[in-house]
């Protein structure tokens, strides 16, 4: 019998638990993930990215300091971090973390002379 590799086990995994959460009326402690943290999770990145973690900041800081995950601002209710999106997945089952989503840098579209 053909076992199917592990990477398909993890992104049926994640894929389960970002619908079981999504369904109107369920009643969970998890955080929400984005889309785009999603669909890096599925994808198996293994490279590290900034997400803003939205939730209570005394909490957030404590799991990065003990996770060894660089905090790069904190603002009110909102901490930004640097980890795999791995990482980021797991801090959806800390209580206190409200939701995660991906902190995109943009460039500024216009110049003043």
């Amino acid at each position: 019998m053909r076992v199917p590799p592990l990477s398909n086990l993890l992104k049926v995994a994640v894929l389960g638990l970002w619908l079981s959460v999504s369904v109107h009326g369920q009643q969970s402690a998890l955080a929400s993930l984005s889309g785009d943290l999603v669909a890096l999770l599925l994808g198996g990145s293994s490279t590290p990215v900034r997400a803003i973690v939205r939730g209570d900041v005394a909490v957030i800081q404590a799991v990065a300091q003990r996770d060894q995950l660089p905090v790069l601002k904190v603002l009110d209710g909102l901490v930004v971090v640097e980890a795999l999106p791995a990482e980021l997945g797991a801090l959806r089952f800390v209580n206190g973390v409200l939701g995660i989503s991906r902190d995109v840098l943009v460039a500024p579209f216009m110049t003043t002379a």
